[in-house]
This record gives C-alpha cells, structure tokens and sequence, in this order.
C-alpha cells in the first residue's frame, strides 16, 4: 500500500519506474501488487503546475518452496552418538531444523547439522524466506538405548541331582535380548530369554545380561549346585569313610589319605568360587593309609571346593589356599 504525507495540490499521481513514468494511480493509501523490484514516484498536480517527485522501492520476494529430500548420515545411532540431518532441493533464504513438530523446538539451520538425540526423535526440515515458509519434510533418527542391568536372576532349583533340569529366570531391566552365559560374565553362551532349561552335570554359576546392537548390560548370576551322590529319587551316595584331607588352610600343597578303607576309580575335582572346575585328579585305586598329595602351588589366594569320590561313595570339603 502506497502512502504520502504533506504538499499539496489538486490531485496526488503515483508513477512507476520513474517520475511521469506510467500510471499506476492517484490517491492515499493505494494498494499495488508488483510482481519484480519496482520503485513508485509519488507528486502533486493541479490544472497548472506538477510538483517534483518523492519514490520508495518495493522489493517482491519469493515464496519458498519445500525441500525434495531430508535424510540424515544415519538414521539409527546408540545412545551418545551423533549423527548429521542433511537436505536436499527446494529454495528459500534459509533452511532450518525443527524437532517436535514443523516449526517446533529450533535445532539448527544449513546442511549437516550435528545432532546428539538422546531418544527417538523426528526432525522437521523447511525453507524459509521473508514471504513466509515451505512444507516441512521429515526424517526420524531411532536411538538405541543403553541396554540396563537386570535387577535379577534366579533359578528354580539351586541343588540339583546329575541328569535332572532346573529353569533359570530373571526380572527387570531392559534391551533387546536377555543372554545367558556360564562359567564368567560374556563367556560361554547358553541361550536366551527368560525361563530357559539347562541340565548342568557340575557345579555351575549362570550369569544373566541384556543386550542390543550397541550395549551389553552388567551381569547379574545365580550358582546351581549337581549333587552326583543322590539321583531324582533322592537316593543319595554315603560318604567316604575315614577320609582326611590338610593341611587346611595350605600354602602350596594337600594330601588326602583314606584311614579305613580303600576305594576304586576316585574322581576328584577343585572347584572356585564361580564354580569353574579348574584342577582334575584320578586315582585308579585309592588304598588305605596312604597319602596322595595334590599340587596348588599355582592357584591363587582364596577357597576352593574339593569333591572326590566315584559311582558309591563320595564327600566334600572347603579349603583355602593362603
């Protein structure tokens, strides 16, 4: 709208391109509508005299038009990475970056705008030019989140006999799937999801953890004890008459010695803490009074669980190495 102030005369003339150039109309407040950069040249006339010309340019500006494509570099990042929004066609003065909604929250403006979502998010992308804006286009980035530590695990039954099952479960925590391990965290791999069998034929700790592509969890473990002298009947092995096993604690070495009677095909076994069987010995006969030494000068400080025994009889017996 065109508009002057003061002079005077019978009549005020607009002109456009220059003064006395064409008419565009007379008046105040004259509404125009200039399809490219043009400058008005406003004067008085009256029946004698034209007054000299007063101009103001009008600039016309384009509307934007939405971009063709936005992407980003990735569009699936774990927890903490980063990842860039770029654009592609379209035009306008500037390109911005919403999240949110198209003309949300601000992210940033141009192309390869880094971003550190830190949850799934969509990203808005338009031009924008004095005229107003485009269309959004869209992108959504997923972020994979940090897989958290199970709160536990437990098994439905910690003793069992050589042949029989127990159900190991967990609660808790989250990602995307929950593993098993024995022997250490992340070792041997056992199966997967919650209620899962397993018939261990040893003393065995189950360690438990959610996973996805980018995380692993803290592990969180339970033990099941396989008594070899019982079966599912609940028959159990005696124990091994007049054995005797020292020095306990030991520095270096123990000796084990029946003192009534002798036995055939002994099997023994150490086993750690986690339940890791590190150390076997066997006696094809194991007589009366004698003493047989075992070696422990290369195991660290610490307990450990000794089970000697074949098919009848068997016992058990704690020791520390110092």
């Amino acid at each position: 709208m065109l508009t002057y102030y003061g002079g005077d005369g019978d009549t005020f003339y607009w002109y456009a391109d220059w003064c006395r150039g064409t008419l565009v109309g007379t008046g105040n407040n004259l509404t125009v509508k200039p399809t490219t950069y043009t400058t008005y040249y406003g004067a008085w006339e009256n029946s004698c005299f034209q007054s000299e010309c007063t101009w103001v340019s009008v600039d016309v500006g384009d509307y934007p038009t939405a971009p063709t494509d936005v992407s980003a570099v990735q569009t699936s990042v774990c927890e903490g990475e980063s990842t860039s929004l770029t654009y592609s066609g379209g035009s306008g003065d500037s390109f911005f970056w919403y999240a949110g909604a198209c003309g949300g929250s601000l992210v940033g403006a141009g192309n390869y705008v880094t971003i550190y979502p830190s949850y799934t998010t969509t990203y808005y992308g338009l031009w924008e030019t004095d005229c107003g804006r485009s269309e959004c286009d869209t992108v959504t980035v997923e972020v994979v989140p940090y897989a958290e530590t199970p709160w536990s695990v437990s098994a439905s039954r910690t003793t069992i006999c050589r042949g029989e099952s127990t159900t190991l479960s967990y609660t808790g925590g989250a990602g995307e799937t929950f593993v098993w391990y024995k022997n250490n965290c992340r070792g041997t791999r056992v199966g997967t999801g919650n209620n899962l069998v397993v018939s261990p034929t040893e003393f065995t700790t189950y360690y438990g953890a959610w996973e996805n592509r980018c995380y692993h969890s803290d592990c969180v473990y339970v033990s099941v004890d396989v008594e070899t002298d019982c079966d599912p009947s609940g028959i159990s092995l005696p124990e091994m008459a007049g054995l005797n096993i020292y020095p306990n604690p030991t520095t270096d070495q123990i000796f084990i010695t029946s003192t009534e009677r002798e036995y055939e095909d002994v099997e023994l076994s150490i086993n750690d803490m986690s339940g890791k069987v590190i150390l076997t010995k066997t006696f094809g006969h194991f007589g009366a009074g004698i003493n047989y030494s075992v070696d422990l000068r290369e195991l660290p400080y610490g307990i450990y669980f000794i089970k000697i025994g074949n098919s009848e009889f068997v016992s058990y017996e704690k020791i520390i190495k110092q």
